[in-house]
């Protein structure tokens, strides 16, 4: 029924956001541009980054799409491997896919952990995505790296406490919740407003 769909809305197949363009009306994804928007004002050099992606959800394939182009690699993970080659194939560019649980060797590198599946989340799966290996895992991962767990509820997952004893940066989805919304605010209201002053607003609203 749209007239047009952004880049990203067509590898993810699915629009959360529809604005106008002119006459025509045009589909987007914001929830990756959420994520995004977060990961790269926690980490500058995101750009020179590999980050490995874990649990390809809905939530998962649009964060996916939207950190395809913004890092130097990206490995994503699901525990159906043929879903994660699928969504490798599809991103294309510098994707890769891997089966769970992880290795060491794949996260020495890893500037950046994201975790997009339901593990930790209050009235989901227990413990986090990471399996029976979690602490040595989180430990394989470099002192500088960032692990962003889209789950807000609780704050602070059970990955995220891993991480954090071990000194790591860690953030949750409670931006990426907001941002998708500012985003999509700004979509349909051009120039209206610079993005730090929408998400004041609706920081402010309740």
């Amino acid at each position: 029924l749209l007239d047009r769909l952004e880049p990203e809305a067509e590898r993810i197949g699915a629009v959360n956001a529809i604005y106008r363009d002119g006459d025509e009306l045009v589909g987007a994804n914001t929830d990756g541009a959420g994520a995004l928007s977060q990961i790269a004002d926690a980490l500058p050099d995101l750009a020179s980054r590999k980050a490995v992606l874990i649990g390809l959800g809905g939530a998962g394939i649009a964060v996916a799409a939207y950190l395809a182009g913004a890092v130097k690699e990206l490995l994503v993970a699901n525990r159906t491997q043929a879903k994660a080659k699928e969504a490798a194939a599809k991103l294309g560019g510098h994707v890769s896919a891997a089966a769970l649980p992880l290795t060491a060797e794949l996260l020495s590198d890893c500037g950046v952990l994201v975790n997009c599946t339901s593990a930790g989340y209050q009235d989901g799966d227990a413990g986090t995505p990471l399996g029976a290996d979690a602490d040595a895992l989180i430990s394989a991962l470099p002192s500088d790296a960032l692990v962003y767990d889209i789950i807000y509820q609780p704050a602070e997952t059970p990955l995220m406490k891993l991480a954090a004893a071990r000194g790591l940066k860690t953030q949750n989805g409670l931006g990426m919740n907001l941002d998708q919304a500012v985003i999509a605010f700004q979509k349909a209201n051009p120039g209206a407003l610079s993005l730090d002053a929408v998400r004041d607003a609706m920081r402010n609203s309740g």
